[in-house]
């Protein structure tokens, strides 16, 4: 295998369609929240999917099983689609990463869903109801506020621009990542690792909505073994609370920042690029692994 990066072109990206919905909730009394709202609001979307949306079909993507439904969908893609279903990824990524945890009256709570591939308009329509009931029920804990949705957006969103010939890319954690290599839960954050979680995803992306990229996969991901890292980063316990096992969950996570270079950086820089769109690790549907990315030099194509 060739290991001459310096010649290999930057990787090409799928032909991918994303859109964003940019969403804030006003608060209608006061209140609190844990500091990391991945996790409650994912759960109280869960209920409220359930409740508005169980019955409906799930949107027509490929692989998907006769007996999937919208629920199945959006929640369990391990068992909805046939084919790779241990490599099942959620088609939706929520983003939301203010870090108040005391709120008061009218004060807003902004965050956005990236919706991977050709989602039917009824599809999209129907988060909005999915949100409505969200406020009604309104979020877990006695002492939480009260809200309502006062924005709703929708917009297409384009691939983010990588540098032409990047010397470093600085990856900071916006919310904890649950981060695995191989088959381990990791409590720091490595290069290798980042790069070939964001290339898994996008694999697994293209597959489930059956969008053409044409790559070496095996390849990159060994290419990703050239990718160096300076990071400063701490592993920390996370939980959450499981309805369906009635119990919480302890999760492995780590926070921080990763400093990424390397002889395969300016190859796979617009895969690095995408870092804040695909979320880093597993579970983006949670809220983990939201990031942003910095570099130097900053000039994009």
């Amino acid at each position: 295998m060739s290991t001459d990066y310096a010649a290999a072109p930057p990787i090409p990206l799928p032909p991918l369609a994303i859109t964003a919905v940019h969403w804030e909730l006003e608060a209608l009394s006061p209140g609190c929240l844990p500091p990391f709202k991945g996790s409650a609001l994912r759960g109280t979307l869960g209920w409220a999917i359930e409740r508005v949306a169980r019955a409906a079909p799930a949107p027509p993507w490929p692989g998907l099983s006769p007996a999937a439904d919208f629920l199945a969908a959006l929640f369990s893609p391990q068992l909805a689609w046939r084919a790779s279903a241990s490599s099942a990824v959620h088609l939706w990524h929520l983003q939301c990463a203010d870090p108040r945890t005391h709120w008061q009256r009218g004060e807003r709570l902004a965050g956005r869903f990236l919706l991977f591939g050709p989602w039917p308009e009824w599809a999209i329509a129907l988060w909005r109801d999915i949100f409505d009931a969200v406020c009604e029920q309104g979020f877990a804990g006695a002492q939480a506020p009260r809200f309502a949705v006062a924005a709703w957006i929708e917009r297409r969103q384009s691939w983010l621009p990588a540098p032409a010939a990047p010397q470093q890319a600085c990856l900071q954690l916006l919310t904890p990542a649950r981060l695995q290599d191989r088959g381990q839960d990791l409590t720091v954050l490595a290069a290798p690792a980042v790069a070939r979680s964001l290339l898994r995803r996008l694999r697994q992306l293209a597959l489930q909505t059956g969008t053409r990229w044409d790559i070496d996969y095996p390849a990159l991901s060994h290419r990703c073994d050239a990718l160096l890292g300076d990071e400063l980063s701490a592993g920390i316990g996370l939980q959450r609370w499981s309805n369906r096992q009635r119990q919480r969950i302890a999760m492995p996570g780590v926070v921080g920042q990763l400093l990424i270079s390397g002889p395969a950086l300016p190859e796979l820089a617009p895969l690095i690029a995408q870092a804040p769109l695909l979320h880093i690790g597993r579970q983006p549907n949670f809220g983990y692994g939201q990031s942003a990315i910095t570099w130097n030099p900053i000039e994009a194509l």
